[in-house]
C-alpha cells in the first residue's frame, strides 16, 4: 500500500504531465516533438525489458 503523500506526489506529477501535453498539442511542431518522445519511450521500454532478468527472449 502506498502512503497518502506518495499518492499525492504521483497525482501532482501526472497533472503536470497532462498540462505539458495540452500545451504541446497546440505547438506548431507538435508532431516532431511527439515523435521524438515516442522514440525515447520506445528506447526506454526496450532497455527495461532487456535489463529485466525475468524477461527471457
Amino acid at each position: 500500500m502506498y502512503s497518502p503523500q506518495a499518492i499525492r506526489d504521483v497525482e501532482l506529477a501526472l497533472s503536470r504531465v497532462m498540462a505539458s501535453l495540452d500545451r504541446l498539442s497546440t505547438s506548431p511542431d507538435a508532431d516532431v516533438v511527439v515523435g521524438r518522445l515516442l522514440r525515447q519511450f520506445d528506447a526506454a521500454a526496450g532497455l527495461m525489458s532487456w535489463s529485466d532478468p525475468t524477461q527471457v527472449h
